[in-house]
C-alpha cells in the first residue's frame, strides 16, 4: 500500500505534538532545516534508532523511499499555514 504525501505530512505533524518533539526531535535536520538528502535522512533514522524513537524512524524510512522532488513537496507542505 502506497502512503500518500498528505499522510506523511500528517504523521510529521503528529510527531511534532509528541513530548520533546516541538523542535523536530530526531528529525529536526530534515523537518526543521530542510536537509532532504538520503544521507541526512539516514542520519536521523540512526539517531532515532539509538533512542528507540519508532515514529521518527518510520517517518524517516517513508521519506527515504521517496524521490527528492516528493520530499521537497512534503517539506513545503509542512510549513504552509
Amino acid at each position: 500500500m502506497k502512503t500518500e504525501n498528505w499522510e506523511i505530512v500528517e504523521l510529521i505533524k503528529a510527531f511534532y505534538n509528541e513530548p520533546n518533539n516541538g523542535a523536530g526531535g530526531h528529525l529536526h535536520l530534515v523537518t526543521d532545516d530542510g536537509n532532504l538528502e538520503d544521507n541526512d535522512i539516514r542520519f536521523c533514522i540512526e539517531q532515532a534508532g539509538d533512542n528507540n524513537d519508532l515514529l521518527a524512524m518510520s517517518i524517516g524510512y517513508l521519506l527515504l523511499s521517496l524521490p527528492y522532488k516528493e520530499r521537497e513537496r512534503i517539506w513545503n507542505e509542512l510549513w504552509v499555514f
